[in-house]
């Protein structure tokens, strides 16, 4: 089911790429949990299972990677768009080894589809939390509690960023292609942000 209705439209939309969805390694440690996130094609989002994909050598390998992934979902409040981007640079150390392309991705509505309780106490418990057990634990509500509100999600895809290879690559060379990303990142969101979040509350942020 899953692999027909994910990815059997991402291949519609994007003949040839074969997409691999990158998750927190910790997620893949609960009871049973293993087996349903693998089931649906889910892999660890960890350096070898991504050197795996990339060095595979198969053409239109890929993978989705959630780069701010726990401390960014402490941040998903809605009518506002906070990534954890901005020091987290190893996405870019791994184009540059393999000569991979870059593809900025937006997702206006996710934020929106529950609410998040934001106060400085219980986001310093959160974080202690996370150090401790590798993921976050958000405080939500949605419909009927747990549920998701019925509200739209926008996936905005951006231009590929073409990345050399540089198997010796120095830290400027990561800098300057992290910071493009995030040009392009900045780039899709004035473009698409006064359509589909008008009423945000805040900017883009990069942490």
């Amino acid at each position: 089911w899953y692999q027909r209705r994910v990815h059997g439209g991402f291949a519609e939309k994007f003949p040839g790429i074969e997409c691999s969805v990158m998750s927190l390694t910790a997620l893949l440690r609960i009871p049973f949990g293993r087996e349903i996130f693998m089931g649906c094609g889910v892999m660890s989002a960890d350096r070898r299972a991504i050197d795996t994909v990339l060095g595979s050598g198969i053409p239109g390998r890929s993978c989705a990677i959630l780069i701010g992934g726990a401390q960014e979902a402490l941040d998903a409040v809605p009518q506002t768009f906070t990534l954890t981007i901005a020091k987290r640079k190893g996405f870019v150390r791994v184009a540059l080894l393999h000569g991979a392309t870059l593809v900025p991705v937006i997702s206006f509505g996710e934020n929106e589809l529950w609410e998040q309780v934001s106060n400085p106490r219980v986001r310093g418990i959160q974080n202690r939390l996370q150090k401790v057990m590798g993921f976050s634990l958000p405080l939500i509500w949605g419909r009927f509690g747990i549920l998701p509100h019925r509200r739209p999600v926008h996936t905005i895809i951006g231009e590929p960023l073409d990345c050399p290879k540089i198997p010796n690559y120095t830290a400027a060379d990561v800098d300057l292609y992290h910071q493009k990303y995030l040009d392009a990142l900045r780039a899709l969101w004035d473009r698409h942000k006064n359509t589909y979040l008008p009423h945000r509350t805040k900017t883009l942020t990069f942490r």
